[in-house]
């Protein structure tokens, strides 16, 4: 797991609220000018995007997630068993797919 901030307050802002909360892992990156999240076709913050193991294929949700409830682990064991038995389709289907079901 990665952390990027892109939080215009720069590193520090961004640290003094990972550490408020005792979060001191994940590996974490600092995009201040949002260079890597225009590259990334992010659309609003948060993004969180899974890749495959072999990162043929990437999903993106957009907007905050309860990622320890129920229904998101279901929905992340379905797209693990997705990428081991399909064909790896585009990286925007799969974009779109999880945004029409997620984005209510």
């Amino acid at each position: 797991m990665l952390l990027i901030s892109v939080d215009r307050g720069g590193r520090q802002k961004a640290l003094a609220f990972l550490q408020d909360r005792g979060i001191t892992r994940p590996l974490m990156g600092f995009d201040p000018k949002a260079a890597l999240s225009r590259e990334m076709g992010v659309r609003g913050l948060p993004t969180s995007f899974l890749l495959s193991a072999d990162q043929r294929q990437s999903w993106a949700y957009v907007g905050p997630r309860e990622w320890d409830s129920a229904p998101m682990i279901a929905e992340i064991r379905n797209l693990l068993r997705l990428a081991n038995v399909s064909p790896a389709p585009s990286q925007q289907n799969n974009q779109d797919h999880l945004q029409d079901q997620l984005l209510v």
